[in-house]
């Protein structure tokens, strides 16, 4: 609802329409790190001329509580002024990359619950308010991969061929762009921003750190970083 309906997407007309008919699904089972859109189909199997339709895959999701239970567990050291040494931040947001690569690109609902009961919260979770962090750069992650997806509707991307490399780079970072823009019109820009780029360093592991991953069609990770 928050990717759909943000300001920038009810600002204008041709967006409006194309968001008020999008599908969305979420897939338990994809062994993958990713997300999708596409167009829908329709009960013939054709392409639906109107429907657009964006996937969300459980393992993007692991990966995404994890990382954002990594970032509300520093925020909350933080504000307690009981952390001063940023490398236990960086060593922990290290290993989850590296758990992914382990794991060729897969990030199990098992790797959630190592890194939650083993890495981050050994001894559980004594102050409420890390949920409450938690929570909000979830949902500022998945609101930048939705936004993501629905640029790619907004502008038709789902209707033509990506078979030409270059073209769907570029498409990508107009992606990219209309996330940000999606995000520069929220009221908590902040941590949409933050949101931005977790997911692209995410898909940075993925593209980069993965041997065995299919050749993407998203620019390089540090080429994303620089245009957020």
């Amino acid at each position: 609802s928050a990717a759909l309906h943000c300001p920038h997407v009810l600002g204008n007309l041709q967006y409006r329409l194309k968001a008020s008919n999008v599908q969305f699904h979420f897939d338990p089972n994809h062994n993958l790190v990713n997300a999708y859109a596409s167009a829908a189909m329709t009960k013939d199997g054709n392409v639906h001329p109107d429907v657009s339709m964006i996937m969300y895959f459980a393992r993007l999701a692991n990966i995404i509580r994890v990382t954002a239970a990594c970032v509300a567990n520093h925020h909350r050291l933080i504000q307690k002024n009981r952390y001063t040494d940023p490398g236990n931040f960086k060593a922990c947001i290290r290993s989850i990359g590296e758990r992914m690569e382990k794991n060729d690109g897969q990030f199990a609902i098992t790797d959630t619950v190592f890194f939650t009961k083993t890495i981050l919260f050994p001894d559980g979770i004594n102050d409420e308010t890390i949920v409450t962090y938690a929570q909000n750069y979830t949902e500022a992650m998945e609101r930048f991969i939705l936004a993501h997806e629905l640029g790619h509707i907004c502008y038709g991307h789902v209707l033509g061929s990506r078979d030409n490399y270059d073209i769907s780079r570029m498409q990508e970072r107009d992606a990219d762009s209309f996330a940000a823009q999606c995000s520069s019109s929220d009221t908590h820009r902040e941590t949409s921003f933050l949101g931005q780029l977790f997911v692209t360093l995410i898909f940075t592991w993925y593209e980069e750190r993965v041997p065995n991953a299919p050749q993407t069609t998203h620019p390089a990770g540090l080429d994303r970083l620089v245009n957020a």
